[in-house]
């Protein structure tokens, strides 16, 4: 749920430019902040909204006053009808806001999309389009990420192909986006509210940061049985970054391909997509997901992307990495398929690897 005080301290000079208004004895018109989740993002964008029954029974509105700590709670208004009217600097305010392209690339993922649309839906960043890649599900994906549509003004875009793959998937995502940064979220997983704003806000900092990463936390899924491997996996892989020998907010990424840590275990240390936030802009001058890779695409991208750009650590877990055995990840994580063949071919021979620092190229055992 987003406060209306929260997008009133874009500027403090439109502390007095808004008014609410709603037809009922109950309202109090000198409240400080009301929370209306995605209602309020309508109000915001079109700048006027009149809420009616459908809407109100959903919420309850929150009043706060600003020179008391006193809260009034009104659960049923006595007139089911509310008008919120936005002065228009405020809307041109939020609209300064970068935007930013969430991408689910989705197969079969009528179990937990809806949990991971919820996450999106509910970030304290106003500026995002949300980009669903259907991958020719055969379940009632489609059907949960429609039900969603009529429940927000972000733009959700659902998008149908035939079966292309998760790398491919994920490449139609990027060139679907309209975004200045690209965030990815896979079906299983699950961001905090203010994932998207802490790491756009550093992003903003330093125009050459490509890549923004931070800690996620791992869980495991409540109805299924924790098996020793599960728990395994976890142990192994829950603290990526704090494998890096010396990590900084920013630094050049060679500065990470020549760590001496790099090619010790585990050898992903940013980790999965959903971790991650990506300045769309570096995509003019590497390639996207490889799809020709068995493993490790992921890193491969990040890799070739921290050669030439700058990467953003916020030391702050804002996403949840769901892990199940019927998860492709995991299943490559208990399996022990770390490498390729196709991924040392790549080192040995793509382009992009040649820019890499020679640190790299000498620990990684293979004379390029």
């Amino acid at each position: 749920m987003v406060s209306l005080w929260d997008f009133m301290k874009l500027s403090k000079t439109h502390h007095n430019t808004i008014k609410l208004f709603c037809k009922s004895s109950s309202f109090q018109e000198n409240g400080e902040g009301v929370k209306i989740g995605s209602i309020f993002r309508k109000a915001i964008w079109e700048k006027e909204i009149i809420l009616k029954e459908d809407y109100i029974d959903n919420f309850n509105w929150e009043f706060k006053f600003r020179n008391s700590q006193n809260n009034l709670i009104i659960h049923q208004l006595s007139e089911k009808i509310c008008e919120l009217k936005f002065n228009n600097c405020l809307n041109q305010e939020i609209k300064k806001l970068p935007l930013v392209s969430v991408c689910i690339p989705v197969y079969n993922g009528e179990r937990f999309i809806a949990e991971a649309i919820s996450s999106i839906l509910s970030q304290t960043y106003s500026a995002i389009e949300l980009i669903i890649s259907d991958d020719n599900s055969s379940d009632h994906t489609i059907a949960i990420a429609q039900s969603f549509q009529a429940q927000t003004s972000i733009p959700i875009n659902i998008l149908t192909h035939q079966n292309l793959g998760l790398a491919e998937n994920s490449n139609f995502c990027i060139n679907q986006s309209q975004g200045k940064y690209i965030k990815f979220v896979y079906q299983d997983d699950i961001l905090m509210p203010n994932c998207i704003e802490k790491m756009v806000n550093l992003a903003e900092t330093d125009p050459d940061i490509g890549l923004v990463f931070s800690p996620r936390e791992m869980f495991f899924l409540e109805q299924e049985n924790i098996n020793l491997e599960l728990i395994a996996v976890y142990q192994q892989f829950a603290n990526l970054h704090q494998s890096w020998s010396n990590l900084k907010s920013i630094q050049w990424g060679k500065d990470l391909l020549a760590d001496p840590n790099l090619w010790q275990h585990p050898i992903n240390k940013i980790g999965e997509p959903s971790t991650v936030l990506l300045r769309k802009s570096v995509f003019r001058t590497i390639a996207g997901f490889d799809p020709e890779l068995n493993q490790l695409v992921d890193l491969d991208l990040w890799w070739r992307i921290l050669a030439q750009f700058k990467v953003g650590f916020v030391e702050e877990t804002l996403s949840y990495f769901r892990l199940h055995t019927q998860q492709k990840t995991c299943q490559n994580m208990l399996e022990g398929q770390a490498m390729d063949l196709n991924f040392y071919d790549k080192i040995y021979s793509h382009p992009d690897y040649q820019l890499f620092p020679p640190q790299f190229r000498a620990s990684s055992g293979i004379d390029l």
